[in-house]
């Protein structure tokens, strides 16, 4: 898929020498997507995550993420290996933060610094190897999502729930808020961590996380998350998969009353 870095390439340690490192690792839990270490004692602990990404996704990531810091954000700069690349054998290397976890209820917080980081990156062109929703009402694939993996039906539902909210502001999105990727550090701002799935697609992806918005996004964003999960996170996908249809039979219920 588009995007990615050859699979062929990456390796099941960190090559944290090609960082000049020299420290002991420990796995973090958690992730389903990628595979992360950090490093233990040193004076800046560092963080080793696996990619599919290609250099110029993690490129033009770094740019947006400059977005976020001017919108009050922390977050974790990459650190370029010895070679001065962002990848090697398939790993990246980032600072890693330390700060008190966000509970759930603790996300709508965020809303003044997700909003200032939309109007920021309000014209950014697409992520390399990604695509949006509304390109992938035309489009097969783009970043995680193959729809020609997808049950024909399910993949046509998800277009519809796209197209329905086609021409809603765009901007970069964070696209994985949750309470699990946000830190609160020692001087009260919030950390925003794992950027992996940002792209530039409709504000709603990430507001949606945050407030309350209509049935029609809902079902937009279920359908997100369906698409996404689909080849990766397989059990996740079909789990949601059945929240999507309900939404779109109380969708389709409310348009027959009206």
């Amino acid at each position: 898929m588009q995007g990615l870095s050859k699979m062929e390439d990456w390796v099941d340690q960190p090559p944290i020498e090609l960082w000049n490192v020299t420290a002991p690792l420990e796995r973090l839990g958690g992730g389903f997507r990628n595979i992360v270490f950090h490093t233990v004692g040193l004076p800046q602990d560092l963080v080793f995550k696996s990619t599919r990404r290609s250099t110029a996704a993690l490129e033009w990531l770094s740019v947006v993420q400059d977005f976020a810091r001017a919108s009050g954000f922390i977050v974790p700069s990459f650190v370029r290996s010895r070679n001065g690349l962002l990848i090697e054998s398939g790993w990246t290397c980032e600072e890693f933060l330390v700060g008190e976890p966000f509970a759930k209820e603790d996300l709508p917080s965020i809303l003044p610094e997700i909003s200032r980081f939309h109007q920021l990156a309000a014209t950014i062109t697409q992520r390399p190897g990604f695509a949006s929703s509304e390109e992938l009402t035309s489009l097969l694939a783009g970043g995680d999502i193959d729809l020609s993996t997808m049950p024909p039906e399910l993949a046509e539902l998800c277009r519809h729930a796209w197209r329905e909210v086609s021409g809603l502001p765009a901007t970069a999105v964070h696209a994985d808020l949750n309470a699990g990727n946000l830190l609160r550090c020692h001087d009260g701002r919030p950390a925003l961590l794992d950027w992996d799935e940002c792209r530039r697609d409709l504000a709603i992806f990430d507001l949606g996380q945050l407030i309350a918005v209509r049935n029609l996004e809902q079902r937009a964003i279920l359908a997100w998350e369906v698409a996404c999960s689909w080849n990766i996170e397989p059990d996740h996908a079909r789990e949601v998969e059945k929240r999507l249809h309900s939404k779109d039979r109380e969708i389709t219920a409310k348009s027959r009353k009206s």
